[in-house]
């Protein structure tokens, strides 16, 4: 494999060290499962031998070309402390050569043409880059970012802790990035903060634009110490913009790329930076297409499929047509708030922001005491009062591993065996519904819902 790669045929040197590890980890533990390097606890110093084995090792993969220099000295000086086995060198190693391969500036020149024709780099910065690679001023990928356009980074270290402070002064950020970029004029616009009293998305910023209001609640979590940046901010705060962009009828659409560290001895994300781009459908493909292998970057919605007039006329609609008949005049409004606070992008998902209207489950149940019994009673609430089975048994016990469901509906008992898996629910118990509902209630029924291929829940429909 190591000729491999000097003859140029392998170019990625972080899965040959895997590779490697998961061969160590099979020589060390024939009988055992894979595991990853952080699974051992390993208690005392090492031998000499054993240090100069580490040592070894690592001088052989840098003679062969398969580690930097860089990364033999990170091995070289944690060898003995945080590597101390020789898969924690490998998984290790591969993990820093992943973030720290940089890309060939002969390799990656054909990138940079098809970044500045898409307009994600201008000709100064293009000619930068390509010097700072040959230099190691850039030393990985992600240090493209810093030379795209209409971008800025974030690093948290540079802003207050307290949350009241750098949560709008992110915002506002952002806001001056989108109207530099000539995105969306948002430069008077002005950010608030409120936390709300739930587990999850628990941080509510809002804004008014052209005199509508707009929120978006995500998850934050208080520092747990000066070093420690995760939960501070999440990086789908950007969504507050794209709802406002995609109300805009822009081409435009906020993404997030994070930065890697090996700060705490393994090579991770690094959560105290992250850099926001502005981007048309097209660079998003392009910066997708050509630096899939140096940047983390997903796609985005550029539709307008969804925008806030769409969604108002759809929840009037579902309203009118009485899908929203059984709930009370608070559950329908806190439905609604949950979508204002979302960032909508599926059909679905409106429907799901109500109590006991679209009906999703996991197929591999956490409830082991009465699965089927819960399920039953939560698909009758849904039917808005046209299904109502009555002495509904609970036939589930895991223990026993048996399975099975029955209650009375216009005085007749309906009952079915199903199969036990375990915590695996069995499919049938969804025909046998479909199959009473059918005698029981006309011109009705519980519709499955897709979102494209997986299934989201079900829906009751006349």
């Amino acid at each position: 494999m190591i000729r491999e790669i000097n003859q140029g045929n392998v170019a990625n040197r972080a899965n040959l060290l895997e590779f490697l590890g998961e061969e160590a980890d099979r020589r060390s533990n024939p009988d055992s499962p894979q595991q990853i390097a952080t699974d051992y606890v390993f208690i005392g110093e090492l031998s000499e031998a054993e240090l100069n084995q580490l040592k070894s090792i690592a001088q052989q993969l840098k003679e062969a070309g398969a580690i930097s220099d860089r990364v033999y000295q990170k091995i070289q000086r944690r060898a003995g402390i945080t590597i101390q086995l020789e898969l924690q060198l490998f998984n290790f190693a591969a993990d820093w050569m992943r973030g720290d391969e940089a890309p060939e500036p002969e390799r990656i020149q054909p990138v940079l043409d098809n970044l500045q024709r898409s307009g994600l780099i201008t000709s100064d910065n293009r000619t930068k880059l390509s010097l700072d690679l040959k230099t190691g001023k850039a030393e990985d990928g992600y240090d493209i970012v810093r030379y795209l356009e209409n971008t800025k980074i974030f690093n948290l270290r540079d802003y207050s802790r307290d949350p009241v402070i750098y949560f709008p002064q992110i915002h506002r950020e952002v806001a001056q990035l989108l109207t530099k970029a000539g995105a969306a004029n948002l430069s008077t616009a002005t950010f608030k903060l409120q936390f709300l009293d739930v587990e999850e998305d628990n941080a509510l910023i809002s804004t008014k634009v052209d005199s509508r209001k707009y929120e978006f609640a995500s998850h934050y979590s208080a520092a747990r110490s000066q070093n420690h940046f995760f939960g501070m901010i999440d990086g789908e705060f950007i969504q507050l913009f794209n709802k406002i962009l995609r109300d805009q009828k822009s081409s435009y659409r906020l993404y997030t790329v994070g930065f890697f560290s090996d700060e705490y001895g393994a090579f991770g994300l690094d959560y105290s930076r992250f850099a926001v781009l502005v981007l048309t459908e097209e660079q998003a493909k392009q910066l997708h297409r050509w630096t899939s292998s140096y940047l983390a970057i997903g796609l985005e919605d550029h539709s307008s499929a969804f925008n806030s007039d769409r969604i108002d006329s759809i929840l009037s609609l579902i309203e009118s047509i009485g899908l929203l008949s059984h709930l009370t005049p608070q559950q329908k409004t806190e439905g609604k708030q949950k979508i204002a606070r979302q960032y909508i992008n599926s059909s679905y998902e409106l429907l799901a922001a109500f109590d006991n209207l679209l009906i999703s489950f996991d197929w591999e149940t956490g409830n082991l005491e009465n699965p089927y019994q819960a399920l039953t009673k939560r698909f009758a609430v849904a039917s808005r009062g046209a299904f109502q089975p009555t002495e509904i048994s609970n036939e589930f016990d895991y223990d026993q591993k048996i399975a099975g469901q029955s209650f009375v509906v216009k005085g007749v008992r309906y009952s079915t065996k199903l199969e036990f898996n375990g915590d695996w629910l069995d499919s049938a118990f969804i025909a046998f519904l479909d199959r009473v509902i059918a005698e029981t209630v006309p011109d009705a029924k519980f519709y499955t819902l897709y979102d494209g291929l997986s299934e989201v829940g079900y829906l009751f429909l006349t």
